[in-house]
């Protein structure tokens, strides 16, 4: 467990600071694109739930939209201390694959750089798509293991203290097939020594 300090909660905006700038950015692009779509009645509040939230940093800048029901979940205690000194969001400890929430509460769903955690990938994309609203969109950004970064992505196991189930795009967009009518959306790209992808889904292009 060589490089478990890297997650861990007291350092980890320090450590991942131009990670997070560069992902984050790559979100908040998504986002704005949908709420301009959607165009809500001036009545509606803009609902968006970040899951596995970590210390909060996404949501910080989330807030900054304006008018919004800000709401992150995350299983480390610790990480969400953190995140309730920066933001305002209602902040809940739990589980990805097992959401706690209301059918059809949030316009947007996220998940970023948390989706090789999930052991249970089909259970969190079904449960993310009950949450969401008609027309709303869930954006997951994680690390794209194929070609070679799935022996990189693999190897992480040995030196941190999460067990790392990362899977290729292509896994990944198989999933959604399960449970859509059509093709995601999807990004790829390379950043540094790390290969991401970036899928987009809209409720209403799920089975009912």
């Amino acid at each position: 467990m060589a490089l478990s300090f890297l997650s861990k909660p007291k350092w980890y905006d320090n450590i991942w600071n131009a990670y997070q700038q560069h992902t984050h950015k790559k979100i908040l692009e998504e986002v704005a694109q949908h709420i301009q779509e959607i165009n809500l009645p001036q009545e509606e509040t803009l609902r968006i739930l970040d899951i596995s939230c970590g210390t909060g940093t996404l949501l910080q800048k989330l807030e900054e939209i304006g008018k919004i029901d800000l709401h992150g979940i995350d299983t480390s205690q610790e990480m969400l201390s953190i995140a309730k000194t920066k933001t305002n969001a209602t902040l809940t400890c739990g589980d990805a694959q097992d959401l706690h929430y209301d059918n059809n509460t949030f316009h947007i769903i996220i998940s970023s750089s948390a989706y090789h955690l999930y052991k249970d990938k089909q259970r969190f994309i079904t449960e993310a798509e009950r949450c969401l609203k008609h027309k709303g969109l869930l954006i997951i950004l994680d690390w794209d293991a194929s070609g070679l970064h799935k022996y990189i992505y693999r190897l992480m196991n040995t030196f941190v203290d999460e067990t790392i189930y990362s899977e290729s795009s292509q896994k990944s967009k198989e999933r959604f097939r399960q449970i859509r009518t059509d093709d995601i959306d999807i990004q790829k790209w390379f950043w540094w020594t790390w290969k991401f992808f970036l899928i987009t889904a809209q409720k209403n292009d799920f089975k009912k």
